[in-house]
């Protein structure tokens, strides 16, 4: 008779572990509006400017460090945030790759309108191609080999089942109402996808028909052959941390300067390439040192001798980080989550 091993999973991991474990799996993301505001915000102001995109992207990110909020948890002991809160999104609103997402999915019936709208178009295509028999067949065909059409349902972000986020009410406002009209087909989305169809990248009637076909909100892949599609995103970015990490922003920042300086023979667009670099290093190091502010801030309104350690630990490293090099493992690491969270 063969014994039966029995293995116990021990979770060793301290109370605060568990919390933080439990709330990131339990509570319900925010969806925060500040990037979007204030990145819109600079950008409108700059509109009518002889300045370089470059310098007008790195100007309105600089806009955005300089005046989001932080959260600071009890639990925390590396600080920075991507929102104000302690777990949220946010929105990359010039970027346009789920700007359709919160156009339609923040209202039930927005919903119900776009699916509508999204099945007309199909069925308009699909008779006028191949008659309303043609179009039949093809709906029994599919159902036959289990392909259905595609369906959003009617839960909103805030109610569905399977990641949902919350809003708040003014914010879901401001969004619906001034940010998302504002950049509506002017996103480096939008623009990609045009470029796209412009180009005749879709083989023969390839394009007519994913072009009609129901849409979901969500920016989908373009397939253009069997294994081979296209999207509309920017890539995936792996920043070089080693760089601040052993120089530091300032030491960085004072390279692009002295750059600047010494190379009078440069031409316009690499000026303006320096000048964008030197604007954005400007916007993380303010993040940093406003982030420091923040940890002062709640450490001078904590009593609790042992948070106060906590809070005072982490507000020296933040002073120092990543303005300056990093010279242990924990100010490394700092230096790291502020610019992950900063950049990304």
């Amino acid at each position: 008779m063969t014994e039966t091993t029995v293995l116990e999973m021990v979770d060793k991991a301290s109370d605060r572990i568990k919390r933080l474990r439990g709330r990131y799996l339990d509570e319900k993301p925010f969806i925060s509006i500040e990037r979007a505001k204030f990145y819109t915000e600079k950008w409108i102001a700059t509109e009518n400017s002889k300045l370089s995109y470059n310098v007008r992207v790195a100007l309105s990110m600089k806009n955005v460090f300089e005046k989001m909020g932080f959260n600071i948890d009890p639990d925390d002991r590396i600080a920075g945030t991507w929102t104000e809160n302690f777990l949220g999104i946010p929105i990359d609103i010039e970027r346009g790759l789920f700007n359709r997402v919160f156009e339609v999915e923040l209202d039930e019936k927005s919903m119900k309108t776009f699916a509508k709208e999204g099945t007309k178009n199909f069925m308009s295509y699909m008779i006028a191609k191949y008659g309303s028999k043609g179009l039949l067949k093809t709906l029994d065909h599919s159902k036959k080999i289990g392909v259905v059409m595609p369906e959003l349902g009617t839960d909103t972000l805030d109610i569905r089942k399977i990641n949902p986020y919350q809003i708040r009410e003014k914010d879901k406002e401001l969004l619906l109402k001034d940010l998302l009209p504002y950049w509506k087909e002017n996103t480096i989305a939008n623009r990609l996808g045009k470029a796209f169809i412009e180009s005749n990248i879709y083989p023969g009637e390839f394009g007519d028909f994913i072009t009609n076909l129901p849409r979901s909100t969500g920016q989908s892949d373009m397939v253009t052959s069997i294994g081979s599609a296209l999207g509309v995103w920017q890539g995936h970015l792996i920043l070089d941390h080693e760089k601040p990490i052993l120089k530091g922003l300032l030491a960085m920042k004072n390279e692009v300067q002295e750059v600047i300086v010494a190379s009078k023979k440069l031409a316009q667009h690499e000026k303006e390439f320096l000048e964008s670099i030197n604007i954005a290093l400007e916007g993380v190091m303010i993040y940093s040192k406003r982030l420091a502010e923040k940890l002062e801030d709640v450490l001078k309104n904590t009593s609790d001798p042992s948070t106060r350690a906590v809070l005072n630990q982490m507000l020296q490293t933040c002073q120092k980080v990543p303005l300056y090099p990093a010279e242990t493992f924990r100010e490394a690491v700092q230096s790291y989550w502020i610019i992950k969270t900063a950049v990304e």
